[in-house]
């Protein structure tokens, strides 16, 4: 388990299934009583039918501004000045 901030700042280097699954993870949180009858498997499975890149990266932004107040390519700069690039 990693602090909110360091799993954000890794997300462009994570799989497409790996970002999935933060989804996964909101989803769960948001919906506990439906998220009983979805797996991640399955939830990841539906989501790479339905679902575009740019949805996920849509879907990823938002999660990363409700939990953090930031946007993506904040999370991303952070990242790179704590990398001293």
């Amino acid at each position: 388990h990693k602090p909110y901030t360091e799993v954000f700042q890794q997300i462009g280097n994570m799989t497409l299934e790996d970002q999935i699954a933060i989804l996964y993870a909101a989803f769960t949180c948001a919906n506990k009583d439906e998220a009983k009858f979805i797996t991640r498997q399955n939830f990841l499975d539906y989501y790479l039918d339905n679902y575009t890149l740019s949805d996920v990266m849509s879907q990823l932004q938002a999660v990363i501004e409700g939990i953090t107040g930031q946007t993506l390519s904040d999370v991303e700069e952070s990242e790179e000045t704590s990398q001293g690039n």
